[in-house]
C-alpha cells in the first residue's frame, strides 16, 4: 500500500556555486544552470512541438529517396497530440507546443508531458534525468509555475528507477528559483 503522507520538501544549498537541491518523495531534484551540470544524466527531456520541428537538425542530409516521396511523406504527416512524449534514444521529446496556436503551449500540455516523461523515463530504467523548466524554454510559462508543475508531477508519480533529476535553470533565474524553493520549503505550499 502506498504511503500518501505529504513529506516536507527540504532545501539544501551546495557550497561552491548556486546549486539548489531538494527532495520530493524519493527523488532528488537539483536546480542548476546548463553551464554547470551537477551530475551526469542518462536521459534528457527536450521541449518539442506537434511536428517535431524544434528538435530537428539544421543540417540537410543527402538521401537516395526520391524528392516526390519525401514531399508526399511531409504532406501526409499528422501532428502529434500535445502532452505526449516521443522517445528517441536517450532523448524524451515532450510535445508541449502547437505552432499553429498562440500561445503555442499551455500548462495542461506541460503537466501531461511531464507526467508522461517521468513515467517513460522510469519505465526505461533511467536513474538520472536532465529536465528543463518545460514551458519556459520556448514558451511563456513563468519559471515559478514550471517548478510547481514539475513538483506536482513528481509527487503524483510512482518510481522504481528514477532517483535524480537535474532541473536546468537559466543562470539569470537562479536567485528567483532559490527564493521560490525556500518559500515552498518553509510553507510546504504548491
Amino acid at each position: 500500500m502506498a504511503d500518501n503522507t505529504v513529506q516536507p520538501i527540504t532545501l539544501n544549498l551546495i557550497p561552491g556555486g548556486r546549486c539548489i537541491d531538494f527532495w520530493v518523495k524519493q527523488v532528488q531534484l537539483v536546480a542548476r544552470p546548463a553551464e554547470h551540470p551537477p551530475f551526469a544524466t542518462e536521459a534528457v527531456v527536450l521541449e518539442e512541438d506537434t511536428y517535431l520541428v524544434l528538435s530537428a537538425e539544421a543540417v540537410v542530409r543527402q538521401t537516395d529517396e526520391h524528392p516526390i516521396r519525401l514531399m508526399t511523406a511531409l504532406f501526409d504527416q499528422q501532428p502529434l497530440e500535445p502532452g505526449c512524449v516521443v522517445v528517441r534514444g536517450n532523448r524524451l521529446l515532450a510535445v508541449i507546443h502547437d505552432l499553429d496556436r498562440d500561445p503555442t503551449c499551455c500548462e495542461q500540455w506541460v503537466s501531461q508531458a511531464l507526467q508522461a516523461c517521468l513515467k517513460q523515463a522510469d519505465q526505461l530504467g533511467v536513474r538520472s534525468l536532465t529536465l528543463p523548466l518545460l514551458g519556459s524554454v520556448h514558451g511563456r510559462i513563468p519559471y515559478s509555475r514550471c517548478l510547481v508543475l514539475i513538483v506536482e508531477a513528481v509527487e503524483e508519480a510512482t518510481f522504481h528507477a528514477l532517483r535524480r533529476v537535474w532541473l536546468v535553470v537559466p543562470e539569470t533565474q537562479q536567485m528567483g528559483v532559490e527564493q521560490f524553493l525556500r518559500l515552498r520549503a518553509v510553507t510546504g505550499s504548491r
